[in-house]
């Protein structure tokens, strides 16, 4: 946040000049000397970079720095900020500072990478919205991260709620561009407007930071708490992460960890210094302890873990809502020896852990059984669920006349880095009296474990030998699978109609297995389409969600995951809610909770895949038998399906760019002519094709081409691109309007300026009339030769290619 830590002069006493000579203590002169001054301020960087930590709220380690601006007048001295940036806002300045603020981050994040300071934290930098008004604010943070040679994972981008007033698609398109670079995007100030809400319905966060009034108001208002609970909530089903600001007490600190928020920043922790106190502090061994950023990934999938809703953890939701109620749920972190960590707990598994113990116990406290039983006991069922993957159970872990505990335990992830695991902690009573004369949970169990001592009696769960009854069930049930993968082989080696033979298939898988949907999946080159779903009876089709998405980014990771081929099932969505987050988002949007996929596969190349979603826990194994056994028989249909629509791919689509071809463009303008509305278009030409050819070879000339293609479609869309000649390029973007159109001109026009790796002319015209679309075909083809024209005057043909390609 910009001005999160307003300071004030009493902080600076003694380095503000206040001398009522002193042109800037007068009101008056004060906006004069901040404008008259801003560019020597950044040239000679009186401006310089101070970073807050951000800490993770349930190690307490640094996980994250802000940037914050400080203006040091070598004359004035400190210039706070809410003196300096709303002027400099107030100017339509601000997008100068904030790319500054972005190239000094940037070299300090070199000197972490070449491990000359301490350890590298992701550093999240503040974009405003004339950023986005006044310069094409993707392309100058790509081209500064590329030439610094910085990962986009160690800078996050944090955009004040003011950035989404802009224009709703402009905007999004632009945040997603950075996501899909590899970029985090924050939201800051989340609450102080009014919009809050409907922003988290329109843009995907990576993390919202709740705004410092909650903080402020947490002793004052009663309400506050309850709001800031349901917010972290809120976020937490929609997987985005929090922050709170404005942290002050250990009171605030230990609310914010009970119920789940991520991250906290405040003056509990450290004010903002600059980069040189910060090593200082380092050296002398009283800094902060950094995060290891190998682990982040463990620990985000740790935050994320619902207290709350047992659904997002998998199928403890099934185990919960039909057997207990009184839930206490926690994680601890386990060393593989005797040491067991508390890394997070919500208010009931809290108060049962400071009841046994009889002291007050915190996050990173060190739990150990004293009771050898219960340890005995505890310890086993851990070391079962590591080994089984399952939930296990410590039966009567606790058990009373009138209370009795069953803690159920399941790996939840494990650290790369250490190799220690995070368990997931289910704490459920059979049975809740409230003692006589106390309504509070801690006295009753205390009073029962006082009066009543605890039996440790069963503690191991008995194993029992499958009876002949259990056996029969078993070989009857796989003669039914059995059966039904032959069928459904006959299906699939027959001559009859393609789409007909696939929905009977899905018929055969439903009479014998009950998830919600099976869907079968087809590739075609880059992308995705689902043209078959059964769905069980009162389930919504959710195909809609399912067509021409992207392979790399929706489907990947099912064949990377894939070991030898084999199925992926994933219990619960919420485990891939950090490393695949887009695929996550899609997941929950269709009502995914559990999901089996298996690849199907033909010469090594994946060519599609038949998934089962919100299957039956009971089914889990049949459903995964069943679905890798069909995907076999599946491999020769799909294959002479991808065939055909390759072959009608071809027709329309250029071997060599993708891009569509002549005969598309052709069919594409009469349909145009006849229909109606606007549409954009472009005619585009490559400098210095002939030149390469002639020079360097075909295959350089096709490198460029192909460059010159990827380039176009960037900005406009392959959707929209036609090659119609060996150098020459056509957009047809139908139905986007002008202002729109003419942007993506100029941001490509300025990618073009700056790349020496390929030149083009281009001309373009954007008409309200389609019909007119010849016409402006035309018309974009004399702009573009008007543009070379201009090009061959400054690149004279007798020169050398090299010099203009």
């Amino acid at each position: 946040m910009r001005e999160e830590y307003k300071l004030s002069e009493k902080k600076f006493k003694g380095t503000v000049n206040t001398d009522p000579g002193n042109p800037i203590y007068r009101e008056d002169d004060k906006r004069d000397y901040i404008l008259g001054h801003f560019s020597q301020a950044l040239d000679e960087r009186w401006i310089e970079v101070y970073y807050q930590p951000i800490m993770r709220a349930m190690t307490g380690l640094i996980c994250n720095e802000e940037a914050l601006a400080r203006w040091v007048d070598p004359v004035n001295g400190m210039i706070l900020p809410e003196e300096f940036i709303p002027v400099i806002e107030d100017a339509k300045l601000l997008h100068k500072l904030d790319l500054y603020m972005i190239d000094q981050v940037l070299s300090d994040i070199r000197q972490y990478q070449d491990g000359k300071i301490v350890q590298i934290v992701p550093i999240s930098v503040n974009v405003s919205k004339y950023d986005f008004e006044y310069c094409d604010m993707v392309y100058e943070i790509l081209k500064r991260v590329e030439a610094a040679g910085v990962s986009p994972k160690y800078l996050v981008i944090e955009i004040a709620e003011s950035v989404l007033e802009l224009e709703h698609d402009f905007i999004k398109e632009q945040l997603n561009k950075l996501q899909s670079y590899g970029f985090k995007i924050w939201m800051d100030d989340f609450g102080r407007g009014y919009g809050s809400l409907n922003v988290l319905q329109d843009f995907d966060f990576d993390l919202i930071k709740l705004d410092m009034k909650f903080m402020k108001d947490f002793s004052k208002k009663v309400k506050t708490a309850g709001i800031i609970r349901k917010i972290v909530e809120m976020a937490e089903q929609l997987g985005v992460d929090t922050l709170a600001e404005g942290v002050e007490t250990e009171e605030q600190l230990e609310f914010l960890r009970e119920i789940g928020c991520d991250k906290v920043q405040g003056f509990l922790y450290s004010k903002p210094n600059p980069l040189n106190e910060i090593l200082k502090r380092s050296d002398m061994g009283i800094g902060l302890y950094r995060e290891n950023i190998e682990e982040s990934e463990f620990y985000d999938q740790v935050g994320q873990a619902s207290l709350t809703d047992m659904e997002l953890n998998g199928d403890a939701g099934m185990l919960v809502a039909e057997t207990f109620a009184g839930i206490g749920i926690g994680i601890l972190e386990f060393d593989g020896g005797e040491t067991y960590r508390l890394m997070r707990a919500n208010a009931v598994y809290k108060e049962y852990l400071e009841t046994i113990y009889g002291r007050n116990i915190k996050v990173s406290d060190v739990i150990t059984y004293t009771d050898k039983d219960r340890k005995r006991v505890f310890d086993e069922s851990v070391r079962r669920c590591l080994k089984s993957g399952n939930w296990e159970t410590a039966y009567d872990i606790v058990s009373t006349d009138k209370v009795k505990f069953n803690t159920n335990i399941r790996l939840f992830s494990r650290d790369k880095v250490t190799g220690n695991y995070a368990i997931l902690i289910v704490m459920v009573s059979e049975k809740r009296v409230e003692g006589e004369g106390s309504d509070r949970f801690s006295d009753t169990l205390k009073e029962d474990i006082s009066l009543n001592p605890p039996s440790f009696e069963n503690v191991v769960p008995p194993v029992e030998d499958i009876d002949l009854q259990s056996e029969k069930e078993a070989l009857e049930r796989n003669n039914v699978l059995d059966s039904a993968i032959i069928r459904i082989a006959k299906l699939l080696n027959t001559f009859e109609d393609y789409n007909e033979t696939m929905n009977r298939v899905l018929e055969e898988l439903g009479s014998v297995i009950s998830p919600d949907r099976i869907c079968i999946f087809e590739r075609v080159g880059d992308k995705i389409n689902n043209p078959f779903e059964l769905c069980r009876k009162g389930i919504i089709s959710q195909k809609e969600y399912t067509q021409n998405l992207e392979y790399n980014k929706y489907f990947k990771l099912w064949a990377d995951l894939s070991v030898d081929g084999r199925a992926v099932n994933l219990d619960s969505i919420s485990r891939i809610r950090v490393s695949y987050r887009d695929v996550y988002c899609q997941l929950k949007l269709m009502g995914v909770k559990r999901i089996i996929v298996v690849p199907v596969f033909s010469k090594d190349e994946v060519i599609g895949f038949i998934a089962a979603a919100n299957y039956r826990l009971d089914e889990s194994d049949d459903t995964e038998f069943l679905l890798s056994s069909v995907a076999v028989f599946l491999s020769y249909k799909i294959a002479n399906s991808t065939l055909v629509h390759r072959l009608v791919y071809m027709a329309d689509n250029d071997a060599l760019t993708s891009a569509h071809n002549r005969y598309a463009m052709i069919k594409k303008e009469a349909e145009l002519a006849a229909g109606e509305g606007c549409v954009g278009v472009g005619f585009i030409d490559i400098n210095g094709l002939k030149e390469i050819n002639d020079n360097l070879g075909h295959d350089e000339g096709d490198l460029l081409i192909i460059r010159a293609s990827k380039l176009i479609a960037k900005h406009f869309g392959m959707e929209h691109l036609y090659r119609v000649g060996g150098d020459e390029f056509v957009v047809l973007a139908p139905d986007m309007e002008k202002y729109v159109f003419e942007r993506k001109q100029y941001q490509f026009r300025q990618e073009l300026e700056d790349n020496d790796k390929v030149s083009m002319a281009s001309g373009f015209v954007w008409i309200p009339d389609r019909r007119k679309v010849s016409e402006a075909i035309k018309t974009a083809d004399r702009l573009m030769y008007e543009d070379k024209a201009k090009f061959y005057v400054a690149h004279d043909r007798r020169r050398s290619h090299k010099e203009y390609v």
